[in-house]
Formats: C-alpha cells, structure tokens, sequence
C-alpha cells in the first residue's frame, strides 16, 4: 500500500514542478514579445506619421499587433500541447482504465487486469533506482542466457536459417517422403491412411469453433494461392483426376450400399435449409427432386429394398370401379379408368 502513495506523491510534486514552468516560460515570453512590440512599434509609427494617414497607420497598427498575437499564442499553444503530451504519457493507463474502459462491455475485468499488469511495469520504471535497475537487468540476462544454453542446435538453426536455406532441407524431405510413398505395399498405404484418418478425426472433433475457422481459412488461401499459381496444363491434369474419380467407372465398381448412400446424400445435404428454401424459393425444390430422379430407373439395382420407401411404393391395387368394375391403386384418382361412368370401354377378353 505504500507504492501507490509514492507515486501519487511524485507525479504531484512533477505536476506542480511542470506548473511553475510553465508559469515562468509564459511571463518571459510576454515580457519578449512586448518589448519586441514596443521596440518596433515605435519608430515604424513615427515613419508612418510622414508617408500615411491616420486610417493607413491604425490598419497597419492593427495589423502588426495581430501578427504579434498569432505569434505569441502559436508559442503558447505549443508549450501547452508539449506539456498535455508529458502528462498523458504519464498518466495514460490510470485515465484510460478508469474513464474509457467502461464503454466497452467485452472482457472487462480481463481487459482492465492486463492494463494494470502493462502500466504497473511503467510506473515501477519511473521510480526504481540505478542498483534496482542494474540488477533487474542482470536477472533478465541471465534468464536470457540460460534459455539460450537450453535450446537444441536444431531449433536454434531453424531460427537463423533463411528462406532459401529452408527450401533445401524441405525439397529433401519431400523427395524421401515420395520414395517412401513409392516402395509402400497396399496394405502399408491402407494402414497410413487408416491412422492419418483417425488423427485427424480426433483433432477435428476437439478443436473449437475460432480454430476450426482459422484452419479452414489458412486452406483456402493456400488452395487459392496454389490454383493463382499452376499452369494450365496442371489445371488440366487437376480436372483430369477430379472427373476420374467421379467418372461411369467408379459408378460402375461402387457397391449397392455406396450407390444408396451417395443417391441419398443430395437429399440429405439438402434437408436442413428445405424449410427456409420451401418459404423463401419455392421453385427450388421441384427442379431438385426432378434433377434427383431424372434416369434413376435406368440405374435400377435389384439389391436395393425399395419396399421400404413410401414415395416409391404404390401398394397393391385394391380399389374396384363402381363403374367399370376396374381393379386401381389406393391413390389413383377416379377419373382415370372411365371417367366415372361417363366412357364406357369394351370388355378385355
């Protein structure tokens, strides 16, 4: 508790030094600037008693004493901009914590403990003496000194190397990690895969919502800054590889399961936005469902249940005509057989 007393008691006496001079450098400089006046203002009245009247002499009277005044107080206005600036450097984090951070509702106490953290430092500066300093310094270095004996020469030659010295090393491992990448069996590629997989699945399900967009970001400036960069011929070769994995053989060679899976995944993907789309666009829908089911029975699989769908399923046809005695399904309008009684067809033998 004595602290706040010392430095409350030698900002005071700065404040009332700062005053005093202030006070000082003001009278000399009236005293100056009025002599200066005085001095010149004399002869050149008496001069303009014989070459001016008395209108041209009060003008330029005036005149003279203004430009005098814009001097004196551009003098002052300097002065005093130089002492607010002494004393908001000295009294910044106190004024700023006290009076501004109130405005701003977010993280307040964090915010108001790392000012008093960053402005505790810069008073303890002020009023530290030389042996404090000196050995303040020495602790610095010496933490300095063993952090620097505890670092690898590994560590220490990636913090010194250049851009260009970087790209060697990182051109060799790329080059071992192809010719590892080439030499592995199937089975050896497939359990890579498997473990990177479930890495980076546990990574991705313990980072948060800020990581998770920060990475996904990074990739997308990386991706754009690789697609700026490629020639047209690896633009090519790029399409070439995203259309063969997508290509009629895959569809071919893919299993009944994975052909279900991935003719339901547009529907799925689009069913949390169908309820906004079915208000805000209702022309979407029936354009993606038609899209959806264009040429689906030419891709007719018998290993697929569709039993169990009923959008698919008609049922049995168990409604009779009262008309026609015409055998329909549950769902079939009435119209459709004999236009309820009104056409009368022929008997099917």
């Amino acid at each position: 508790m004595t602290t706040p007393i010392v430095l409350y008691t030698t900002h005071t006496h700065t404040f009332s030094l700062l005053l005093s001079l202030t006070q000082i450098y003001l009278s000399i400089y009236l005293s100056i600037y009025l002599s200066i006046y005085l001095s010149i203002n004399t002869p050149i009245y008496s001069f303009s008693l014989l070459f001016f009247s008395k209108i041209h002499r009060i003008l330029f009277s005036v005149f003279f004493f203004s430009v005098l005044i814009l001097v004196f107080f551009n003098s002052f206005f300097s002065l005093f901009a130089n002492f607010l600036h002494f004393f908001l450097r000295l009294h910044f984090f106190k004024y700023f914590s006290f009076f501004c951070i109130p405005f701003f509702s977010v993280s307040y106490p964090f915010f108001i403990r790392n000012v008093t953290n960053a402005a505790a430092p810069a008073e303890s500066r002020t009023i530290e003496t030389l042996d404090r300093r000196r050995a303040r310094q020495s602790r610095d270095a010496a933490a300095t000194a063993s952090a620097r004996a505890a670092e690898t020469p590994l560590r220490r030659s990636r913090a010194v190397e250049t851009p260009t010295r970087r790209r060697a090393p990182q051109s060799r491992d790329a080059v071992a990690t192809a010719t590892a990448r080439a030499a592995e069996t199937p089975l050896h590629k497939s359990f890579r895969n498997a473990a990177n997989a479930a890495t980076t699945a546990r990574l991705r399900a313990a980072e948060t919502f800020d990581r998770r967009r920060s990475r996904q970001s990074r990739d997308a400036a990386a991706t754009a800054r690789s697609r700026e960069s490629e020639r047209e011929l690896q633009r090519k070769a790029r399409n070439a590889r995203n259309a063969a994995v997508t290509s009629a053989a895959a569809r071919n060679s893919e299993g009944p399961q994975i052909r279900a899976n991935r003719l339901s995944r547009p529907l799925a993907a689009y069913a949390p936005t169908a309820a906004f789309s079915a208000l805000r666009m209702p022309v979407v829908l029936p354009v993606l469902v038609a899209l959806f089911w264009s040429f689906l029975a030419f891709n007719y699989d018998p290993g697929i249940d569709l039993t169990t769908r009923d959008d698919l399923n008609v049922w049995p046809m168990t409604c009779v005509c009262q008309f026609c005695n015409a055998h329909k399904w549950a769902g079939e309008p009435a119209c459709l057989c004999c236009y309820s009684g009104k056409v009368r067809l022929p008997r099917l033998l």
